[in-house]
């Protein structure tokens, strides 16, 4: 990961999921910020994000509705009703977006491989 992606991992560890977010976003790691809020529950912010950003608005929607499968609930939020609606959800084109942004991440510099 590059050194803000360290920095962010540190800030969230340390519980502080919303510097972590800062630190991503100044970076210009938009879609880690995406990832971090999804990965925290916060899908709201998740989603705000994405829309703010143009980007990434299906990974949101479909990883939401997956986790609303696993726990057996129905959406409720509006505002992801509407959203869905109107976004399809082709996870063949997720993932290869996430694979994306994941290369153009891995080549920033100062990026380095996690150590085992």
């Amino acid at each position: 990961p590059t050194p803000e992606g360290r920095a962010a991992a540190m800030a969230v560890f340390c519980h502080q999921p919303d510097e972590a977010e800062q630190i991503l976003l100044q970076s210009g790691l938009v879609y880690r910020a995406i990832d971090l809020n999804c990965t925290l529950y916060r899908w709201e912010r998740a989603l705000d994000l994405a829309t703010k950003y143009k980007t990434h608005v299906d990974t949101v929607l479909g990883r939401r509705q997956r986790y609303l499968a696993a726990m057996r609930r129905a959406e409720t939020e509006q505002k992801f009703l509407t959203f869905a609606s109107n976004v399809e959800i082709n996870w063949d084109s997720i993932d290869r977006k996430v694979q994306q942004e994941i290369e153009a991440e891995r080549t920033r510099p100062g990026a380095k491989p996690y150590q085992a």
